[in-house]
């Protein structure tokens, strides 16, 4: 997980996928970011079943900028 974080690409949270081997981690552009990560992966013979853009639920997305907004307060 370290090293995800460190890629250039990589501009948010990088985490486990709870009851998964999964990882999510946050991109500006996906359409950018999955082919360049897919090719990380392939150097450092790191094995993807799947991988595909998330889009998290508008409602989602509101309580974490809310909860953002509460805590830099």
């Amino acid at each position: 997980l370290q090293q995800l974080k460190k890629l250039p690409f990589v501009t948010g949270a990088v985490r486990r996928i709870s009851g998964t081997n999964g990882i999510r981690l946050v991109v500006e552009q996906a359409n950018k970011a999955i082919p360049a990560l897919l090719e990380w992966c392939r150097q450092e013979f790191v094995n993807v079943d799947s991988i595909e853009e998330y889009l998290p639920p508008f409602d989602d997305v509101f309580v974490e900028l809310v909860n953002d907004e509460t805590n830099s307060n």
